[in-house]
């Protein structure tokens, strides 16, 4: 166990503590190489990752997370089971696994703003505000065009966006007799 970081392993299963021992410690080689890596939090492009790249990474993470968002929110469901809150919560995880070496996953442009004011560096920033809009946008369009459409006619779903609400549906959700099942076909 690490003397500089005394904290109870009590809970900890015999045999079981080795790695977390040594992650623990903020001394220890795997805690600093974790901390040279995260760079305090700013949201950069790793080292042979170029602007599209990151662009690409950035719209993929936050694309997974909105549809996710949305098909657990989505109170025209009747198959939703489990708990939202932790299927985005893994979402979110998920979307830091994937892109956290390339980009430092930014996923949220407040959060990616916040560390680049901190740090004064605003290199290829646009990257972090531009990819969550993109991907945002995209997932909206792919669940209601696609998983998840109001109406089976694609001229109503065109008019919605255009020009508002049709009478068919309630966009609000508050229709009780319009909730559907995601199945597949």
């Amino acid at each position: 166990m690490c003397r500089a970081c005394p904290l109870p392993m009590a809970l900890v299963p015999a045999g079981h503590s080795g790695w977390l021992e040594v992650g623990r410690c903020p001394a220890s080689p795997q805690a600093s190489l974790a901390s040279r890596r995260s760079a305090a939090g700013r949201r950069q492009l790793a080292p042979g990752v170029n602007s599209g790249q990151g662009l690409g990474i950035e719209i993929i993470g936050t694309l997974q997370l909105v549809l996710c968002v949305l098909a657990t929110t989505d109170r025209r469901r009747r198959d939703l089971g489990g708990s939202g809150p932790l299927a985005i919560g893994l979402s979110v995880a998920l979307g830091h696994l994937l892109a956290i070496d390339y980009t430092g996953c930014g996923i949220n442009p407040a959060r990616s703003f916040g560390s680049s004011v901190i740090t004064h560096n605003f290199k290829d920033h646009w990257i972090f505000w531009v990819g969550p809009f993109i991907g945002g946008a995209l997932a909206v369009l792919i669940y209601d065009f696609i998983l998840a459409p109001r109406s089976s006619d694609l001229t109503d779903r065109v008019k919605v966006w255009t020009s508002g609400q049709v009478e068919e549906y309630d966009l609000d959700g508050d229709d009780i007799n319009s909730r559907v099942e995601m199945k597949p076909k």
